[in-house]
C-alpha cells in the first residue's frame, strides 16, 4: 500500500486542519466551514497528492520493504544503502527501519540528477557519448 510523502510540517498543519473541521463539523447548526488561504491551500494539495496517487508517508521510520515500494528499488538496495549510510535508518531487533526524512531526501536527489542528465543529454554532453 503506498501513501503520499508528508514532511513532518506539513503532518503538523493537515492534522491542525483535520482538527479544525472536526471540532466545527461537530456543531449541528453549522452549514459552512470557513477556512483561511493557508489551510484552504493545504487541503487542496492534500486532495492533489492523493488524487495523482503520489506515495505518502506518514509514519518516522519505515521498514525496509515499505521504503523499497515508496521509493521503486529493491528491498537488498535499500538494505546496502542503510549499511553504507546512503540512507538513515537503524536496527530494531534484527530488522531495519528507515528514517523518514532520509528516504525523501534520497528521492529527491535521484529525481534531480535525473533531471540534470536529461538536460545534458539533450545539449549533447552526456557522459556516456
Amino acid at each position: 500500500m503506498t501513501r503520499p510523502l508528508l514532511k513532518d510540517i506539513e503532518e503538523k498543519e493537515l492534522r491542525r486542519l483535520q482538527a479544525h473541521l472536526i471540532n466545527t463539523s461537530k456543531k449541528t447548526a453549522v452549514k459552512v466551514i470557513a477556512l483561511t488561504k493557508k489551510e484552504a491551500r493545504s487541503l487542496a494539495n492534500l486532495l492533489e497528492t492523493i488524487l495523482t496517487k503520489k506515495p505518502v508517508v506518514v509514519d518516522a521510520y519505515l521498514t525496509p520493504n515499505e521504503a523499497a515500494k515508496i521509493s521503486g528499488v529493491s528491498r537488498p538496495l535499500i538494505i546496502e544503502m542503510l549499511k553504507h549510510g546512503s540512507l538513515i535508518g537503524h536496527m530494531v531487533g534484527k530488522h531495519w527501519r528507515v528514517k523518514k526524512e532520509s528516504l525523501i531526501d534520497y528521492i529527491a536527489n535521484r529525481d534531480k540528477t535525473a533531471r540534470l542528465m536529461r538536460e545534458l543529454d539533450k545539449e549533447g554532453l552526456a557522459f556516456d557519448k
